[in-house]
């Protein structure tokens, strides 16, 4: 296929026709600097990746976020971050055709509007994250990377970074085009141990060792990070929700009060003797670990209901005594 960059050679004298159409997704490592354009700033914890499109004239950009900053919780698509993220490590940019152009943009501005017909708008870093709204904008437009083993649902992987890979894979449109490009900026130099163990690319893990929470531990979860001040961890918090649910506490509607004192998190049930405490002082299970404990309560208690549905079956039963066939 000829690249359509010399399609302008076609166009009507004194009219500029459109093109060409370029996407551009950026992934930014953890600790990369992000500035408004009031020049506010701060740093990105987990690292971040978004897409920017172009028509030749017209640049529209789009990314997923959390609302409130947290693994889990309302999120909503923000224009134009290629603007506000500083220096990501890396951008890969595709000449494509008019329609993958305009089906990108339709994919971003239904976003936008709070559509979730397109992608689910209920953040969750682990299942729902900025990198799955990438791939599910590239998809829609038929850019699908050339995997080892195919995945028509491939939604990238957890951390940002290792991603690479994958989108140097994705056969390109017009495979001539001096507008295929990709660059590179040096990482962040003032990275945690956090952002560190977020960046690194060896050892990521694939999309199916890491489990979502269920609906109701999301709602337990985003209930605690609310009522806890921003110094308590995602990792706390997931501590104090998997304990809460150790404690019988499994949905929202169960929950009085979630409060901090003297550096230990109380959680207490609406239910008499229903209440859990850790304390912030002691060693907490990561984010994994409390995904993977609450994954196993929620498999525990729907066996418990279905053991107790099927007692309830039988009792009904046999209360109804012998029926004729």
């Amino acid at each position: 296929m000829d690249s359509q960059s010399h399609s302008s050679a076609q166009a009507q004298p004194g009219r500029k026709e459109p093109g060409p159409y370029t996407v551009t997704v950026y992934l930014a490592a953890p600790g990369t600097p992000v500035r408004d354009e009031k020049g506010h700033g701060h740093s990105s914890s987990a690292g971040h990746a978004y897409f920017m499109i172009s028509d030749g004239e017209h640049k529209n950009g789009y990314g997923f976020s959390p609302i409130k900053t947290g693994v889990i919780g309302a999120g909503h698509v923000v224009r134009d971050e290629y603007k506000t993220y500083q220096n990501p490590s890396y951008s890969y940019t595709l000449e494509i055709t008019k329609e993958q152009h305009e089906k990108l943009k339709e994919y971003g501005e239904a976003g936008v509007r709070g559509d979730d017909s397109r992608f689910g708008l209920y953040y969750n870093g682990f299942s729902n994250s900025c990198i799955d709204y990438v791939w599910g904008g590239l998809r829609d437009a038929g850019l699908r990377p050339k995997l080892e083993k195919p995945d028509p649902s491939f939604d990238g992987t957890i951390k940002v970074l290792p991603n690479i890979d994958a989108l140097k894979s994705i056969p390109k449109p017009f495979p001539d085009s001096k507008l295929n490009s990709s660059h590179e900026n040096p990482l962040p130099k003032n990275q945690g141990p956090l952002q560190k163990l977020l960046t690194e690319v060896e050892g990521e893990p694939g999309r199916g060792q890491a489990s979502a929470l269920s609906r109701e531990s999301q709602q337990l979860f985003d209930r605690m990070r609310s009522d806890l001040p921003a110094n308590v961890t995602d990792g706390q918090v997931m501590s104090a929700m998997v304990a809460a649910r150790e404690s019988g506490i499994h949905q929202l509607q169960q929950v009085r009060d979630v409060v901090l004192h003297e550096e230990k998190i109380f959680v207490m049930g609406t239910t008499p003797g229903f209440r859990a405490m850790i304390d912030l002082n002691q060693p907490q299970q990561s984010i994994e670990e409390g995904l993977a404990r609450s994954q196993q309560i929620d498999a525990r208690v729907a066996e418990q209901t279905r053991q107790e549905t099927q007692q309830r079956e039988a009792a009904t039963q046999t209360a109804g005594g012998p029926q004729m066939g």
